[in-house]
């Protein structure tokens, strides 16, 4: 059983909250919505401060941003650092990168029109991350990819 946190409870109540304003059930609201689909992972041993570096140096050269994101891109829409970084792409295909806050690894979150394009936006950001990795000799024996 999952945990009850803020995470968990504040999507449930924005639901609750736009079935209310809107007159619908719950069960109605999504056949409005676009289909979207999310891949996520993490890369575990990776230091909180080598998280936040590499985040800076995509944010400072938005074509290495674009180059080990989406190179399918031509360009981004939108970056928000509320909370890491999140990009938007002219692809229509976002991606969000943060810090975890209680264990050093990086957190990743694909999203795209299809599962199957998720998960490669996934992969091919994990193995960039890996391979820029071990170059510098971060997580140097520490397992890379876990989770879905």
């Amino acid at each position: 059983m999952a945990l009850p946190t803020r995470d968990a409870i504040l999507p449930m109540l924005a639901l609750l909250g736009l079935s209310k304003e809107t007159n619908k059930p719950v069960s109605r609201l999504t056949d409005s919505l676009p289909k979207r689909y999310i891949a996520s992972d993490r890369i575990q041993g990776m230091p909180t401060n080598k998280s936040q570096q590499l985040i800076a140096s995509l944010i400072d050269n938005p074509e290495a941003m674009i180059d080990m994101l989406l190179p399918n891109a031509t360009h981004v829409l939108t970056i928000d650092q509320t909370d890491g970084l999140r990009v938007e792409f002219n692809t229509g295909d976002i991606v969000h990168l943060r810090p975890s806050g209680n264990a050093p690894e990086l957190r990743f979150y694909a999203e795209s029109v299809t599962k199957m394009r998720a998960k490669k936006i996934l992969v091919k950001f994990i193995n960039e991350v890996k391979n820029k990795t071990e170059k510098n000799n971060i997580n140097k024996n520490k397992p890379i990819m876990q989770g879905n």
